[in-house]
């Protein structure tokens, strides 16, 4: 017993008094073995051993269990605490009984306590841990449950019972499985066999009901308590409400799933990159924009497109990489259609593209990211390159058209007036001598008279009002008759080159033809200024609608080119961009009217051609007109060098004409030439005169446009009172009337005004001579 861990203590009965102590009794009560064995009776050991029960309070003689043994023979057991006279109180499990002699009565008592203070304060301190624990789970938002090694469940807070609606004794045990949905509970079953056989924690999502029959989905985490050995004591875990996040999660994922169709359905290019630069999605559109193969081609080389890609501002500079799309938006920027041009350095390919980017920003304003949409607009700046030069060449046509509606008004009149000026100046020059003063004045007259016609003709000619009367011609042979007069043009410091080929025929006007290269020779003179040379050439070429496309003004077809060049001082881009334009001249004043270069591209749009110019300053100028291949036979019979004039034998011409000094000067131009004039000045005096004669009437000649009725129509009304009636007709300029966009009509004669006596009585020669 000495030896023994635990308190002994014996007292002898009935008296009580100590007879012997171990030292582990020593140990625990204190003092020393005189003090306590000093042979008092049971009531004074009690008082002296100060012992008390667990809540303080002293105890009574007949409640130490060592006085019940002595005193009633009682075996008992009783947790109390011995009060040490050095206040180091002990909590002691005592554990009496009586010692009997022979004849069985009670001879003594023996007592074994054993110190249980440091168990007693780990109770109590466990006991205050699990009151707090309980305070804290119930006070949680969460479930929060403890089960056994086993899973048998040995708590749940209220938040269980107020959500499943199940009583704390319908869940204890194995209840806890009742509220899974009936497709969770296998499941839930299986995970927590495989944690309790793993020793793993244990974690689930799965749904469980709700008191009201609903379904929410719970994280449900566990994790074990081990004892010193690592043998699971407990298991301690909670269910967490994850419904909200599932449906967000659900509602993610539909999103994103939204944001993907959406990203795959676009056209435009589309980067969205975390704070970093770095790729968050793109789309497939983003990988065709920048020339790859694929969405997973362009993933690969992400990191490398600096070294793939070249980018270039608007104004043609190249863009540091801080200048790109990405770093602009994570610096804060905003923009929208902002032009970059584009260039692959592997394959060299070019294009332009739009734009369009912003910062990604959190709630509280940070950049998290950005977003870039491109868009390829290489197509859309052609066609607006493309929609400028129709624009362009639009305001071009219109001005042409107000030029032509102002020389149309104009050359009626004004060539009326220099018909009467050239007429009767003519006249004076015929009747004077040539040293007479008189005679240089009208010289003078005829001149001046002369140039202002060849203004009129310009002008008509440049807005396509024109009377032509175009045939089909050899261009090589109708050049080759002109030569010896363009070279007395250029004068003989210059040297003209012809360079024929062989060349399809064309259909036009020959004396349009005259003014094109007398206009283009007279330019490139005045270019070359003194020693150069003109080149002349003819070949055939033929445009499809691939090459005319690309090439605005080109025509699609088969055509007949007829070039002309000199090595002249040259033009820059901007003269050259306006040298069509009416009035436009580099020349000095008085020395060109601007409308050269205006007659010959109303001429070749007149006859459905186009002309290109190539010209640098210092290189000289090359112009190429392409006139359309005509399909019938060249023309023959050319005209003669001189055409004669028949004198008339009597002849009756009716004249009707509503300008009187017209009329008169008419009248005397044919009187003179030994024809009968019958005059009229206008369409119902002509018809009065026509019905009065009875002799026949050989030739009409009428204005085209008149007040009441046109010269087309009076011809018709003529005709049938004088069936054999041949007509001449006479105007300023162009009319449908007789010519149709300004050709005449087959079979239809036609002055056009101013003319000469010479050059009306050759007219009327010819018409005469004609086959009705």
């Amino acid at each position: 017993m000495d030896k023994s861990p635990a308190g002994i203590a014996i007292a002898g009965a009935p008296d009580g008094i100590l007879r012997y102590v171990n030292d582990a009794a020593l140990l625990i009560r204190g003092g020393t073995r005189e003090t306590i064995v000093n042979g008092v009776g049971i009531n004074k050991y009690v008082a002296s051993w100060q012992l008390l029960d667990l809540e303080g309070n002293p105890l009574k003689t007949d409640e130490v269990p060592l006085s019940r043994a002595i005193l009633y023979g009682e075996t008992s057991s009783r947790d109390l605490i011995i009060r040490r006279t050095d206040n180091n109180d002990r909590i002691v499990q005592a554990n009496a009984a009586p010692i009997k002699n022979q004849e069985g009565k009670i001879a003594a008592g023996i007592v074994v306590f054993n110190d249980i203070t440091e168990r007693k304060q780990y109770e109590e301190a466990l006991a205050s841990s699990e009151k707090e624990f309980r305070q804290l789970a119930e006070a949680m938002p969460q479930i929060v449950w403890i089960t056994r090694p086993d899973g048998w469940n040995i708590y749940f807070n209220q938040q269980w019972v107020d959500y499943t609606g199940l009583t704390l004794e319908e869940s204890y045990g194995h209840g806890w499985n009742i509220p899974f949905h009936p497709e969770d509970r296998q499941r839930a079953w299986d995970a927590w066999q495989n944690a309790t056989q793993h020793n793993a924690t244990y974690s689930l999502e799965c749904r469980l009901r709700r008191a009201d029959g609903a379904y929410r989905w719970w994280l449900i985490r566990g994790v074990p308590l081990r004892g010193e050995d690592g043998k699971i004591l407990k298991w301690f875990g909670t269910c967490t409400d994850i419904d909200d996040i599932k449906q967000a999660e659900v509602a993610l994922r539909e999103s994103q799933s939204k944001l993907e169709t959406a990203l795959a359905s676009m056209t435009d290019a589309v980067f969205i990159s975390d704070a970093a630069g770095k790729f968050i999605e793109l789309n497939d559109a983003f990988a065709s924009f920048h020339r790859f193969e694929s969405k997973e081609a362009c993933l690969k080389n992400l990191d490398d497109y600096p070294d793939i890609l070249e980018v270039f501002m608007d104004n043609g500079e190249r863009a540091p990489l801080e200048m790109w799309a990405v770093p602009r938006a994570l610096r804060g920027e905003t923009a929208t259609n902002a032009v970059y041009t584009l260039r692959r350095k592997d394959t060299g390919e070019t294009w332009k593209a739009s734009y369009s980017f912003a910062p990604i920003r959190n709630t509280q304003r940070e950049i998290i990211g950005s977003v870039v949409v491109g868009r390829d607009i290489t197509e859309i700046v052609k066609a607006e390159e493309e929609r400028f030069k129709l624009e362009n060449q639009l305001h071009q046509i219109q001005k042409i058209e107000s030029i032509g509606q102002l020389a149309g008004g104009v050359a009626h009149d004004f060539n009326n007036m220099l018909n009467v000026i050239l007429g009767y100046g003519n006249i004076i020059l015929e009747k004077t001598r040539a040293d007479d003063p008189l005679h240089e004045c009208a010289q003078e007259i005829v001149d001046a008279g002369n140039r202002s016609a060849t203004i009129t003709r310009q002008l008509l000619a440049f807005a396509r009002k024109q009377t032509i009367a175009p045939k089909v011609l050899d261009l090589n042979e109708t050049i080759e008759k002109m030569l010896r007069m363009l070279r007395r043009l250029i004068g003989e410091n210059i040297q003209l080159n012809w360079h024929p080929s062989s060349v399809w025929p064309v259909f036009i006007d020959p004396s349009q033809l005259d003014q094109i290269l007398t206009n283009l020779c007279v330019n490139a003179r005045d270019a070359i200024g003194d020693v150069g040379k003109i080149i002349i050439e003819t070949e055939t070429t033929t445009f499809d609608e691939i090459y005319c496309s690309q090439h605005p003004g080109s025509i699609p077809g088969e055509f007949a080119l007829l070039s002309v060049s000199d090595n002249g001082i040259g033009m820059d881009a901007h003269t050259v961009s306006k040298i069509f334009e009416p009035f436009f001249t580099t020349k000095e004043l008085s020395k060109g009217t601007g409308l050269g270069l205006a007659t010959v591209y109303g001429i070749i749009k007149q006859n459905n051609g186009f002309i290109n110019v190539y010209s640098e300053p210092g290189q000289g100028t090359t112009f190429k007109i392409y006139l359309p291949r005509h399909t019938k036979q060249i023309t023959t019979g050319q005209k003669k060098e001189e055409d004669a004039i028949m004198h008339g034998r009597g002849e009756i011409i009716l004249v009707v004409e509503d300008e009187a000094s017209i009329l008169k000067l008419a009248s005397r131009i044919l009187t003179s030439l030994g024809y009968v004039a019958l005059t009229a000045n206008s369409p119902q005096e002509a018809v009065k005169l026509a019905k009065e004669n009875e002799k026949r009437i050989d030739l009409l000649i009428t204005d085209v446009i008149m007040p009441e009725m046109n010269g087309r129509d009076l011809a018709d009304v003529l005709l049938a009172l004088h069936p054999n009636l041949k007509c001449l007709f006479m105007s300023g300029y162009t009319s449908t009337v007789i010519a149709e966009k300004g050709v005449l009509e087959e079979g239809t004669h036609f002055i056009q005004k101013p003319f000469s006596a010479r050059d009306l009585g050759v007219k009327v020669t010819e018409v005469l001579k004609s086959q009705l």
